[in-house]
């Protein structure tokens, strides 16, 4: 399966559905699931819309939360995302403030849209890498009682 690495607390955001597009400074012909990937560390701005989204939707966000757990993930396969389209942002389009906030829209890079989120059951450690990578999902083992 196809994975690529994205920072938290954006990629979180994506697989929860709350973030429908992921910008990037490249486009890509590819279309369909892809692996979302938490980078292992989050950045000083990372962090700053993590407290943001604390102070603005307490209800959802608040420490210990599923939503807060899931946006703070460092260094594992978090969930997935299907690829279903790519725009230009020097095409105008009516993007949410919220998602302006949590892109890079300015001139000269493409946003992807992002359907079907869907957050794994529990997350699976791996080491990331730039760009798309392959990314082997690992089954859990299963040992069936002998007895």
């Amino acid at each position: 399966m196809k994975a690529i690495s994205i920072q938290q607390p954006y990629a979180g955001l994506l697989i929860l559905g709350i973030k429908k597009f992921e910008t990037r400074s490249w486009n890509t012909k590819y279309r369909g699931e892809i692996a979302i990937h938490a980078s292992a560390r989050i950045t000083p701005d990372g962090l700053f819309w993590l407290n943001w989204l604390t102070k603005e939707f307490p209800d959802k966000f608040f420490p210990g939360s599923e939503y807060h757990t899931i946006c703070s993930q460092q260094g594992m396969v978090i969930g997935s995302v299907n690829i279903t389209d790519t725009f230009s942002t020097n095409e105008p389009m009516q993007i949410e403030s919220l998602e302006r906030m949590l892109g890079d829209f300015s001139e000269n890079r493409y946003y992807w849209k992002c359907e079907n989120p869907f957050v794994f059951p529990a997350p699976i450690p791996a080491k990331g890498a730039l760009s798309f990578w392959n990314w082997e999902r690992i089954q859990p083992l299963t040992i069936q009682n002998p007895w």
